[in-house]
Order: C-alpha cells, then structure tokens, then sequence
C-alpha cells in the first residue's frame, strides 16, 4: 500500500469531507489548474516523479506518484518516504493557497488554508518547528500563519515554534478547543541583568485563576483560563515574532519566568 494524500482549490470545493471524493472525481481528466500546476512544479523540485525513478527504487528514495486534475491532484509515494513528502505537501500547499486532504492517516482530516491573505516573503535567521510536520527554515508569514492552523489535538501537530538565531521564540499549543501562546525573549546587556523573560499571552491580567486542562495531540496542559486563545490570535502573536516586534500590548502578559529559573 502506498501514502495518499491530496491538495485542492478550496474555491467551490465542498466543506463536506464526505462530498468530497464525488467532487474529486468529477476532475479527473481535465486539464490541472493554474494553481494546481504550479505547485505540482515546486514540489517535483524535492520528489521527482516516478517516471524518473530506476527500475529498483531506494528505500526512502524522494520519488512520487502525481495526480493533477481540474481543482485538484493527488499524491502517491512508499511510505519509507512518507515522513519527508507529508511536511513538503503541506507547506507548498500553504504556499499556494491549496487545502489539503491527509486521507491516508486521517480519513476525515481536510485542512482549509486561511482566508486572509498573507505576505510570502521568508524570514532569514528564523525555523518554524512543528510537532508531526517537519522542521520549516526561513518561513513566511503565510506559512507561519498555516501552521498555526495545522495545530489539531486529535492528529497532530500539538504544537508550533518559531525561534531566533539569538534563542528568542514564540510556541503556540493546543487543539480545537484553543490555543495557549508563549513568548521567550533572552535579556542582554549587563551581566546582572542577564537572562530570559518568559510570559504567557492572556486576555487579562488577573493570575488567580481558574485553572483549566488544555488537550493537546497526545497530551494535555494545564493554563490559567484566560490564557485561552483563538487561531487568529496565536497568528498574530506569531507573526509579530517573526517581524521583530515586542510583545504586543493587546494581550496581557503573564511573567512565569521564575517556573524556570527556581530551583
């Protein structure tokens, strides 16, 4: 059995997963869309087709089935090559405005990029890591925002980071029901004042509680429930991390720099 997994044009797609394969196969054997092509063309930069590939193909080797056709295509590839196609597929897909459909692991799963538009310049001295779709250098805004949306406590990923060259980073965590956003910024200057800041974004400044558990993929956390937020908050946050800002004034910032510095 090979890895599948799908990318469309989320224009006049159905949101109804269960739709979606009788509108998949209402494309086949039309032309691909522009979009369509040009993603195909970007990710044949990393996994060639397998036309291309020798007669014995290489464990893990960086080949791939393609299915382009109208709105959308489809991807084939051995799943000793899964690990390092599934987080490409992903971000292009981000890249292009594509949504994406995870059948193989996750029949239901459909991911709709986000509405707003975002700019597509990278970020140099950045990573954005994430927990289950790979580790992405130099991201844009647009990719940082998708990934923000990836987040999901039932597939995957739980978390996102981005980080600095300088230690500074920003996570965010959680699953449909929220998301929790942290903020590490390393102190410089004199040697007494050396060392980090660590705050938690919330929607007031009261630490008293209450407590609330967080789900996670595989794993849960505990935060306080005003540190609760939504997706396009975690974006922003994130996105003003990625542009150098200081943490915005909008949210209230909870200092828990001393849960890691007590002993």
């Amino acid at each position: 059995m090979s890895f599948d997994i799908a990318v469309f044009d989320p224009a006049g797609a159905p949101r109804d997963v269960h739709r979606l394969q009788e509108w998949f196969d209402a494309q086949i054997g039309t032309a691909p869309a522009a979009s369509i092509a040009a993603w195909e063309r970007e990710m044949r930069q990393s996994f060639r087709g397998y036309e291309d590939a020798p007669e014995e193909l290489p464990p893990g080797g960086r080949y791939a089935d393609y299915g382009p056709a109208g709105q959308t295509a489809i991807l084939h590839c051995a799943w000793d090559a899964a690990d390092e196609l599934e987080p490409l597929v992903w971000a292009t897909a981000a890249r292009h405005s594509l949504a994406v459909w995870a059948y193989s692991t996750a029949a239901d799963r459909v991911w709709w990029p986000p509405t707003e538009s975002f700019e597509d310049a990278p970020h140099p001295g950045l990573v954005l890591r994430t927990e289950t779709l790979g580790t992405h250098e130099a991201p844009s805004d647009a990719l940082i925002a998708a990934a923000v949306s990836w987040i999901d406590d039932v597939h995957g990923p739980g978390y996102v980071i981005l980080e600095s060259s300088s230690g500074d980073y920003a996570q965010t965590a959680g699953g449909r029901a929220g998301l929790t956003v942290e903020w590490r910024r390393q102190r410089r200057g004199l040697a007494r004042i050396r060392g980090f800041w660590h705050g938690v974004a919330a929607t007031d400044a009261d630490t008293s509680g209450p407590d609330m558990r967080l789900a996670r993929f595989r794993a849960s956390q505990s935060i306080l429930a005003n540190e609760l937020l939504g997706v396009d908050d975690a974006r922003r946050i994130m996105i003003d991390f990625a542009h150098g800002e200081q943490p915005t004034a909008v949210y209230a910032w909870h200092d828990i720099t001393d849960t890691f510095t007590k002993r």
